[in-house]
């Protein structure tokens, strides 16, 4: 067989893909910065480098005491998956007995709404049941169904440390990040984090907490000084709607997780003033319902003084231009006036740079004192030519005989 065809097709391919070429376009993707601590969890999107966010630890905070809700106070979730498989025994499909006690509830937006009965520890074992969820429970939603969740109380008061971040996607308004932490015990547990507030849980990284603590704890704060801060606000320490003060100072004492009747304690400043009052300002002023004040409320005392700064140059500047307007009008009076002896005389220059006329002044004299006229009306009385000029709205008029000035309406 003849391959000379075959073998000139394939130099000629060759020679071809020889004349293409490879080029790079610059990234012009902005360089993403590192973490700084000055967001928390549910605010730390796509903008910060994930290297940065290595090394970070995640705080699980403590539910409120105080909680009231329909059962005990608890929520399950279904997405942190450790590397760890663990065995659940004596769970799973068949009859369970009922439980004598209250288990952890399902719940929506941190709200419980549904009350899970957990099988006794007496109760017949069935099957075992793996699962590859973090410290997972075993919740029976029925007599032949149920299923391995983690419960908050799992992740409570514990600190994990993060050693994997993960962009899974990044759009516009899109973040979803996968985060893989470890626990105290070297446990790694991995959980997706959406790029926004999730219900029934409250994670803080300690960088953010102790950025807060920096900022403001053991320093003096002030009441803002502007048009849109409130007349009064709702303290929860005392329960009293306190007056706001603008300028009001105060020292911050403490930063804390205030406890009521809702599912998670609150992180609030406290504040005391010299007369030893205390009042709470609450970090995030998201679903707060009762007139709180929050940190859009308040200065540091860095801010406050910058505040007062600006406004006493913004006062000497307005007092420098009113005292430069001042000398300028002086300036431009004294200037008229010379113009206007100049080129009337002494007496009838003065009388007209006082803004004012007198009989017998000519037409040009009272222009020039009295400015042009709104209107003018010219009659022949006679041989003798009236003209009245009209000034308005105040109501003046001049009135001229043979162009002087014979008749004055004030």
């Amino acid at each position: 067989m003849n391959k000379l065809p075959l073998i000139v097709a394939l130099l000629t391919a060759h020679t071809a893909l020889g004349q293409v070429g490879y080029r790079s376009v610059q990234n012009n993707q902005p360089v993403k910065k590192a973490y700084d601590s000055t967001v928390n969890v549910e605010n730390i999107k796509c903008q910060f480098d994930p290297a940065s966010m290595i090394g970070q630890e995640f705080y699980f905070a403590q539910r409120s005491p105080y909680f009231k809700g329909y059962a005990k106070q608890d929520t399950t979730f279904r997405d942190f998956f450790s590397d760890k498989q663990t065995t659940l025994t004596g769970v799973g499909t068949g009859t369970a007995k009922e439980a004598t006690r209250s288990g952890p509830s399902i719940s929506y937006a941190g709200i419980p709404i549904a009350k899970i009965k957990l099988p006794a520890a007496t109760a017949k074992k069935n099957n075992d049941v793996l699962s590859n969820l973090y410290k997972p429970i075993y919740i029976q939603h029925s007599a032949y169904s149920g299923e391995a969740v983690t419960p908050y109380s799992a992740l409570e008061n514990k600190t994990f440390t993060v050693t994997g971040w993960d962009v899974l996607k990044e759009e516009d308004n899109l973040c979803q990040t996968q985060v893989t932490l470890k626990d105290a015990d070297g446990e790694k547990v991995q959980w997706k984090i959406y790029g926004r507030r999730q219900s029934g849980i409250s994670v803080f990284t300690k960088g953010y907490l102790e950025k807060l603590k920096q900022t403001w704890v053991n320093k003096p704060v002030y009441f803002i000084e502007e048009r849109f801060a409130p007349t009064s606000f709702y303290n929860p320490l005392d329960k009293q709607t306190l007056d706001y003060v603008q300028g009001s100072k105060w020292q911050c004492t403490e930063l804390t997780f205030l406890f009521d009747e809702s599912f998670f304690g609150k992180l609030h400043l406290i504040l005391r003033n010299d007369a030893q009052q205390e009042i709470a300002v609450q970090i995030d002023d998201r679903s707060s319902l009762d007139r709180q004040l929050s940190l859009f409320y308040i200065w540091s005392e860095e801010r406050y003084l910058a505040f007062k700064q600006k406004e006493k140059a913004a006062q000497d500047a307005a007092l420098a231009k009113e005292e430069a307007d001042k000398k300028q009008l002086q300036k431009d009076q004294k200037a008229y006036r010379e113009s206007m002896i100049k080129q009337f005389g002494t007496t009838n220059g003065n009388i007209i740079a006082d803004g004012k006329v007198k009989m017998g002044m000519n037409q040009n004299m009272c222009e020039a004192a009295w400015g042009y006229p709104s209107d003018r009306v010219k009659t022949q009385v006679g041989a003798h030519v009236i003209e009245t000029w009209f000034y308005y709205p105040a109501g003046n008029w001049l009135k001229f005989q043979d162009g002087k000035l014979v008749q004055i309406k004030e």
